[in-house]
């Protein structure tokens, strides 16, 4: 980044920044949560039957898992990244400091045709979940937003309860919508094979 930028430096207030763990994320978000799909379920469903509470229970902890994971993941590739991270230690070692400006560019670029949209929303939460109000909204001062209540209030959120709440729910109607996806990809796929196949066997019973 620009070395005008070293000015924004700034002390961690909150010391609890989680320990790299030096794997590179090389697949999308969307495939990632598709791999933990089959641990996610299991966990949920054993779970939620040991505790009591059933299908509706295990419903719950699914979704929970889900959110955690997709917001997890958010903010590893936004902040953590082990091979472009954009959070650094002090001089002293003694605390850490956020590049603000870095992280705001990298949100903006989680999705090159909506700078603004769904990603850069779940994006930002994931970030307010960890970045004090403060450091959040000097973040968003390095965008087309003012700061963080010019967003809320832009994005009609009237606090960031409400904000975070409607990034949750969000996240799993977006999870939902890609499965259904993937099972009609699969389905379409499925059809062009037989298909095609089909085709195959006809020209060689003419032959």
């Amino acid at each position: 980044m620009n070395k005008d930028i070293e000015n924004m430096k700034k002390k961690s207030t909150s010391g609890n920044i989680g320990k790299k763990t030096g794997h590179k994320m090389n697949i999308t978000r969307e495939d990632y949560l598709k791999r933990l799909g089959i641990t996610i379920g299991l966990t949920a469903t054993i779970t939620a039957f040991t505790i009591g509470g059933g299908h509706l229970l295990s419903k719950k902890i699914d979704d929970s898992l889900t959110i955690s994971t997709t917001r997890h993941e958010y903010y590893r590739d936004l902040v953590q990244n082990p091979e472009s991270p954009n959070w650094h230690p002090t001089d002293s070692g003694s605390a850490i400091w956020y590049d603000e400006a870095a992280i705001a560019h990298d949100l903006k670029e989680l999705d090159s045709n909506d700078e603004y949209g769904y990603q850069f929303d779940v994006g930002l939460a994931s970030v307010l979940d960890h970045l004090e109000k403060d450091e959040t909204d000097t973040v968003l001062r390095y965008t087309n937003y003012g700061g963080l209540d010019e967003y809320l209030e832009q994005k009609g959120y009237d606090d960031i309860d409400s904000f975070q709440e409607s990034i949750d729910k969000q996240i799993i109607v977006k999870s939902k919508l890609d499965e259904k996806q993937k099972e009609l990809d699969d389905m379409r796929n499925e059809t062009e094979n037989n298909l095609a196949q089909a085709n195959e066997t006809a020209k060689a019973g003419e032959k």
